[in-house]
């Protein structure tokens, strides 16, 4: 909601996108206002000093001008409006300066009046801007050089001189001060916004150079991926072809099956890639323990799955409010590589899983007994189609994804693996 201040210099503007042009919009209603204040302290002034009438129209007349200028810039007249103040300002202070005693200085004012002409017009109105300058040069050189007979000289007592020279001054300073501190704030905002746009510009090259050459790797590994398990099949047609032995048949249609699972996974992996990489992060309640349950129990039937000792340690109650897409993302392949990898000549083979809530990071923790990762590979093993086993069958997308998924969800990822002892995941996700 607009402030009062605010909603009296602007009113019912509609939007201004530039914020250069909008800061000037603001900076003539405030000098329109500040004309009017200025306007109506004269007045009080030449008539508590002076008991004088004698300056009263041009003083009102100063301050209506002050008040058309506002309302202009209101009704989204901007040029009209500032032509109108800085005309209404500089004519005013050339008939104050002309009739008023020359000691009190009131022609200090025509430097705010230039500087304010300036600042309001800015570079997108440098000519009528240069024609004001001129303007306001012109009526100081008239009144320095020239004596306006039909104008007389008002004779102010001393008390009266200097009342008005610490005004003219402490006006003039304060109005000369706020102009320039505008042009500076303008100045300042216009270079942050440079440099964050160029900051903004090195990320996205940045991430350009860093998607081409994912993309370069993307495209060969896929390539080769998708064309080696259908390259296996068809051999394996063409062997099943060639012989009428029912067993030597159904083991080529094994061989076949698992080729397809293969790529069917690879497949999988691409779309997970392609979902993390393009949709937006759309974030809902989600109950921990439901979700990490169902991917277990999708995962019930994998091989060897029967004798591995499941253990997950959740609150049923505990909730996370986050994107379910990548959050069935980050743990079906976490869990799912924990089956993979179980060791079998190990008697006991477990996979241990635990969510707990700290402050605002839910803190999940995935391990397991199975063969492990070599230490000098971990540092690796979240590289697009790296594959740290060298018998390996997965495609080498499925930790990549989930750092990028991790990534998007603003979270972290730590791996912790030994050779032959096992692997822990740790994630760490907002609440």
């Amino acid at each position: 909601m607009a402030s009062p201040l605010k909603k009296l210099l602007l009113g019912n503007l509609p939007f201004i996108p530039s914020r250069s042009n909008y800061k000037r919009v603001v900076l003539t209603s405030q000098l329109s206002l500040l004309t009017f204040i200025i306007s109506l302290l004269s007045i009080i002034i030449d008539f508590i000093w002076q008991s004088s009438y004698f300056a009263l129209a041009f003083q009102l007349a100063c301050a209506l001008m002050a008040i058309l200028s506002l309302m202009l810039n209101r009704w989204g007249k901007h040029t009209a409006s500032k032509i109108v103040l800085v005309l209404s300002v500089n004519c005013t202070l050339f008939l104050f300066s002309e009739s008023e005693p020359i000691e009190i200085g009131l022609y200090m004012f025509f430097i705010t009046a230039n500087i304010g002409a300036i600042a309001a017009f800015g570079f997108e109105e440098k000519g009528l801007a240069l024609t004001f300058m001129l303007f306001t040069l012109s009526l100081f050189i008239t009144f320095l050089f020239f004596d306006m007979e039909f104008l007389p000289r008002v004779e102010g007592s001393e008390q009266y001189i200097r009342l008005n020279l610490f005004l003219n001054f402490l006006l003039s300073f304060i109005s000369s001060s706020l102009i320039l501190y505008f042009l500076i704030n303008l100045n300042y905002r216009s270079e942050n916004a440079l440099l964050k746009n160029e900051e903004e510009m090195l990320l996205k090259n940045e991430e350009l150079t860093k998607l081409n050459a994912e993309l370069d790797k993307f495209m060969y590994s896929t390539s080769h991926d998708l064309r080696s398990p259908i390259s296996s099949v068809l051999g394996l047609i063409q062997l099943a072809k060639m012989t009428d032995d029912t067993l030597e048949i159904k083991m080529y249609m094994e061989m076949m099956e698992e080729r397809l699972a293969s790529l069917n996974k690879f497949i999988k992996d691409i779309s997970d890639y392609s979902r993390n990489a393009r949709t937006h992060v759309n974030k809902e309640t989600l109950n921990v323990h439901e979700v990490i349950n169902s991917i277990m129990e999708n995962l019930k039937f994998y091989p060897g799955a029967e004798k591995v000792k499941v253990t997950v340690m959740i609150d049923p109650e505990l909730t996370i409010q986050t994107d379910p897409t990548r959050f069935h993302i980050i743990f079906s392949n976490l869990i799912s590589n924990s089956f993979k990898y179980v060791d079998k000549y190990k008697e006991n083979p477990f996979i241990y899983v635990s969510a707990q809530l700290n402050n605002d990071l839910m803190y999940f923790r995935i391990e397991d007994n199975g063969v492990g990762i070599a230490e000098k590979y971990l540092h690796r093993i979240f590289e697009m189609f790296f594959q740290a086993h060298e018998k390996s069958e997965g495609s080498g997308l499925g930790l990549y994804i989930v750092k990028e998924a991790v990534g998007k969800l603003d979270g972290t990822i730590v791996a912790k693996s030994k050779l032959e002892i096992g692997s822990l995941f740790e994630v760490n996700l907002p609440k």
